[in-house]
């Protein structure tokens, strides 16, 4: 579509004369540039002729500031007069700019751009060009003696980390190479949806915590909370129908689901879900789960049914929907190992299941049994590494890393560093990981720097201590006026408690305002957090 007619002074389109004169026009008419071009250009300058070295460039400039460019740009230049105190400003016409330029006047009219420009044919006599090359300068050719005459050494490039071959110090105004972006060693992916890193730490740089450090801690928490168990027990005690617990429990399927309802509620609240469901769905008697809810009869009872037992202990809609799922899960396992066992013994060839490579006889037969009396299991989960246990668990809907770890470390009796909210907080504030590091990367570290010896008892340690002591609970802020009275932390040369609650209370953000001669803060409340 066209440009519409302007009028005005916008009509008045800017056009440049060719390159080297430097005078622009207020032209209507842009085929008037052949005519100036023929006219000023061609009669001054032999321009058919390229030019190739300096000097030839040096004349060409030199002619372009010849008495008849030099009036062409006389009357292209604006006048302005004055009269009856109003001031006037005259632009050139085209005709006295073609007039100064050539001697003949130009036509008058408007024409506007077109779309694309004409191509004029090659051979064409209003065709001029002027061409000359354009000289690179390598670098290497540049050579800058210094006043003894030596050249100076080239600067190194910033990626480059050699040392001086004659064992000197470099010199200072060398730039150091960039430290590079850390990446993660893995990942988030479908078969690993948590990103986990297993045996490296996702930050390889971060050297602690040490043997040492682990030690230090274990050791000051286990003076100041006596009462709790630090060595995991030889013989795991028999399932309890009043407390969820964190899977110590003999079934590795009754610990998961135990710990799943224990996630992101109150101790109260979960142990209030477990004894409705033992109430509601009855327990097992003998085998494997002896004593534990009976878990096969919560798969075939509708999903309300669960519901109405677990919704007092909270977040019932969508951990009712992730049992019943996890339930048909296992159930469809559990056949599937069945039948591939059965086979199995037809054929003579091993089964094609997980880890059934690594089961014995009587450990197939245990499989078998457990299918016919309607028990529902995940016992072939023993045996296997714990990399591999963790990949297994995290693929069932709501379990995560942190539920994963703590069956491993409780059921499993597996050395594994579970991280919980206490765990994660001291973790930071004892500078073990670096202050952004989220839960899941706390475990990866935590897996590869702590020792084995010391997992399972800093675990139960830092739970203890974070619901007990009152500096370290998550509800406290520093500033009231009951922080002074709270009993001093056994850590508290070790902590920095970046990201706890700040409190001031009136009286003292006046008295800190006075001293600091501050009349007011902005931003800062009574009990508000940093």
């Amino acid at each position: 579509m066209p440009r519409r007619n302007r009028k005005g002074p916008k009509s008045r389109a800017t056009v440049m004369l060719p390159h080297g004169l430097g005078v622009v026009l207020g032209a209507k008419e842009t085929k008037a540039l052949l005519a100036v071009e023929d006219s000023s250009v061609s009669n001054s300058l032999p321009v058919t002729k390229t030019i190739t070295d300096a000097d030839s460039i040096a004349t060409f400039h030199q002619s372009l500031s010849t008495p008849k460019a030099q009036e062409v740009e006389t009357a292209a230049t604006p006048t302005t007069s004055k009269k009856d105190d109003v001031m006037a400003v005259e632009y050139p016409t085209l005709a006295s700019l073609g007039t100064a330029a050539g001697g003949t006047a130009l036509g008058s009219g408007r024409q506007l751009r077109p779309r694309k420009p004409k191509t004029i044919p090659q051979g064409s006599p209003t065709q001029t060009i002027i061409s000359f090359p354009i000289v690179k300068f390598q670098p290497s050719e540049r050579k800058v003696e210094l006043d003894d005459g030596k050249v100076p050494e080239k600067r190194k490039a910033q990626t480059e980390n050699t040392p001086d071959t004659n064992g000197e110090e470099p010199h200072t105004d060398i730039l150091r190479p960039k430290a590079k972006r850390m990446r993660r060693a893995a990942k988030k992916t479908k078969d690993n949806p948590y990103g986990l890193t297993p045996g490296v730490s996702p930050f390889p740089s971060w050297s602690p915590p040490n043997a040492e450090q682990c030690e230090e801690v274990f050791n000051l928490l286990s003076e100041m909370h006596d009462n709790v168990m630090t060595q995991s027990p030889e013989v795991i005690p028999p399932p309890s129908l009043e407390v969820t617990g964190c899977g110590e429990v003999p079934s590795l399927l009754d610990g998961l689901l135990r710990t799943y309802l224990s996630t992101a509620v109150s101790m109260d609240g979960s142990n209030r879900m477990l004894q409705n469901i033992a109430e509601k769905f009855g327990v097992l008697k003998g085998g494997i789960g002896d004593g534990s809810v009976d878990w096969n009869k919560v798969r075939l009872s509708p999903t309300q049914d669960l519901y109405d037992a677990i919704r007092q202990g909270g977040l019932a809609t969508e951990k009712s929907k992730n049992i019943k799922a996890i339930l048909d899960m296992v159930y469809q396992e559990n056949v599937e190992r069945r039948d591939a066992y059965l086979e199995e013994r037809k054929t003579g060839l091993q089964a094609n299941v997980f880890a059934a490579a690594n089961k014995t006889d009587g450990q197939k037969d245990f499989e078998i049994q457990a299918v016919e009396q309607n028990i529902l299991s995940l016992e072939h989960l023993r045996g296997l590494p714990k990399d591999d246990v963790m990949k297994h668990l995290n693929k069932y809907p709501g379990i995560g890393v942190k539920t994963s770890a703590c069956v491993i470390l409780f059921c499993l009796r597996i050395p594994c560093f579970a991280v919980d909210t206490h765990v994660h907080r001291f973790a930071r504030w004892l500078g073990w990981v670096p202050e952004n590091a989220n839960a899941d990367d706390t475990f990866s570290h935590l897996e590869v720097r702590c020792p084995d010896d010391f997992k399972y008892g800093l675990h139960q340690l830092f739970i203890q201590h974070g619901k007990l002591c009152g500096k370290c609970k998550a509800n406290t802020a520093e500033g009231t006026k009951d922080w002074d009275i709270l009993d001093e932390c056994l850590l508290e040369s070790l902590l920095r408690r970046f990201g706890k609650r700040q409190a001031k209370t009136k009286a003292q953000r006046v008295l800190n305002n006075g001293v600091n001669g501050v009349h007011g803060v902005e931003g800062e409340g009574e009990g508000e957090g940093m």
